[in-house]
């Protein structure tokens, strides 16, 4: 992933997470902080497991290497 592409899922990551908390100015800030953090803790590591099953070996399917 390039430098482009890390900053457009940061900038996603952050407006799904704004979006899902529904953060209020009213409500208490640090409950707030708590569960946008949480929510960004929770999607990052989502998008980690996903790239990592996407170069996972899957068992049962050829792989023709090229020599």
């Amino acid at each position: 992933m390039d430098i482009g592409e890390r900053v457009s899922f940061n900038a996603k990551v952050m407006h799904y997470c704004l979006k899902r908390t529904n953060w209020k100015q009213s409500e208490d800030q640090d409950e707030c902080y708590k569960t946008f953090a949480n929510c960004v803790t929770n999607t990052v590591i989502a998008e980690q497991l996903f790239r990592v099953e996407l170069g996972r070996v899957r068992p049962g399917i050829f792989v023709y290497i090229e020599d």
